[in-house]
């Protein structure tokens, strides 16, 4: 089987295949391990123009299936050559001052044997220099694998402005990148819920649903527009995919109330995790990445404590952050900008929204009551913002820097959806009722 796909806009010089043997496990302090020997180069010629240089790189597996994350590091660049769009730009001890690019290998995450990926690769060269490098082929078993943005279908880092629709089974959006707008039916009208996830892991979201009715997961993948149906979990689960694994591929998964069980299906194994974790009285799950690792942490909210129980899948610790502000509809979300969820609130009575920062800080902001909440990254502001969604007038109101000590005075008003009809994509789980219901 032969793969061919190109990555992003990226670009390379001078390249080598070392004749050493594979290692088995990363070298300390080493960013990843070495498969350079195992694959086969063919370069492409170089051009630069305009301060724009660009080269392709075409790698052959020449050894077994290789699953799982895989980097291009490059490093060695002269003075004033700059990378295009790379994912990475570690400190890592083997390689100082490389640049990583994650090679995407589909939506099976694996490089078949024998098969070969095209890398595109583009330098800033503002003046138009030649120049050369040197290069790494890395397995990604140290650095993390880069995560889509929830809610980003158009793979420009930003979350877009989309809505679902219930009775129709309408999907808007008002993409960032082009700024032009689409509609598409995908689903059941009242019958399925939307789901947020990456599930081939192209760095762009899927359209997603979990059908009630017969407990299956359906989603359409970006990569190749193919719709993929899991049976998973039975009547009365929940459905709470999240990247649980951390390869960067959205993981079909379920809580069920009954027995307090976490069934993950994990995309880098294709076995099922079962977590126990869940108090007894009322609560909410709200599973998010609280610790940094990249890995989704099966966490819920209980109103009584207002409390998050956070299970940290870095070392498999209960951490539980309470406090008494904690009051109204639990979510998570990146407010500094460090990889890392904070435990949030938005009280939807007073519009008071509490943030719980990983610093332990509390930050409140007052917002616009009795709407629907909404949280993700809608702009190359830091972290995630916060936005209320009027329903009736289908219009967003979104706030900055909501974890800043002094927030800025302005927020940004937009009208999208189809009013009286409308549920943003971002809006926060917990808000979300069964039936949907704008």
């Amino acid at each position: 089987m032969k793969f061919v796909t190109t990555i992003g806009a990226r670009s390379i010089a001078v390249l080598f295949v070392s004749a050493a043997g594979l290692l088995s496990q990363p070298a300390p302090g080493s960013c990843g391990t070495d498969l350079t020997p195992q694959f086969a180069t063919q370069l492409g010629p170089l051009s630069t123009k305009s301060g724009l240089s660009k080269q392709s790189l075409l790698l052959t597996n020449q050894g077994p299936i290789t699953k799982g994350t895989v980097y291009l590091a490059v490093y060695g660049l002269p003075a004033g050559i700059t990378p295009i769009d790379f994912t990475w730009n570690s400190g890592c001890t083997a390689l100082p001052g490389a640049y990583f690019f994650r090679i995407y290998l589909g939506y099976q995450n694996q490089w078949e044997a024998n098969a070969t990926l095209k890398v595109a690769l583009q330098f800033s060269n503002p003046d138009n220099q030649p120049f050369r490098f040197s290069y790494q082929v890395l397995k990604g078993d140290v650095l993390p694998s880069p995560h889509a943005v929830p809610g980003d279908f158009d793979g420009d880092g930003l979350a877009d402005l989309a809505v679902y629709l219930p009775k129709t089974a309408m999907w808007q959006f008002w993409y960032s990148k082009s700024n032009a707008q689409s509609n598409v039916v995908f689903g059941l009208p009242q019958q399925d819920r939307f789901l947020l996830g990456d599930f081939d892991g192209d760095l762009k979201a899927d359209m997603a649903v979990y059908r009630p009715s017969t407990s299956t997961f359906i989603y359409r993948r970006s990569s190749d527009h193919v719709d993929v149906q899991i049976p998973f979990g039975t009547a009365n689960d929940i459905p709470v995919p999240g990247d649980y694994d951390g390869d960067g591929y959205t993981d079909i998964a379920i809580f069920r109330p009954a027995t307090a069980q976490w069934a993950i299906l994990q995309s880098s194994t294709g076995t099922i995790q079962v977590l126990v974790h869940a108090p007894v009285g009322p609560f909410t799950v709200v599973p998010a990445d609280y610790d940094g690792d990249g890995k989704t942490d099966p966490a819920y909210y209980r109103p009584d404590t207002r409390g998050f129980y956070i299970l940290q899948s870095s070392n498999q610790q209960l951490r539980v952050i309470r406090n008494a502000a904690l009051i109204g509809l639990p979510f998570a979300g990146d407010f500094t900008d460090t990889n890392q969820s904070s435990p949030a609130t938005y009280d939807p009575n007073t519009g008071m929204v509490t943030i719980i920062t990983p610093a332990g800080d509390i930050r409140q902001r007052q917002v616009n009551s009795h709407q629907r909440p909404v949280c993700g990254n809608t702009s190359a502001d830091v972290g995630d913002e916060f936005a209320t969604f009027n329903a009736q007038a289908a219009n967003w109101i979104i706030h900055f820097e909501m974890a800043a000590p002094v927030p800025p005075p302005f927020v940004l008003s937009a009208n999208f959806g189809t009013p009286g009809e409308s549920i943003p994509l971002l809006a926060i789980p917990s808000s979300l009722s069964s039936p949907l219901v704008p």
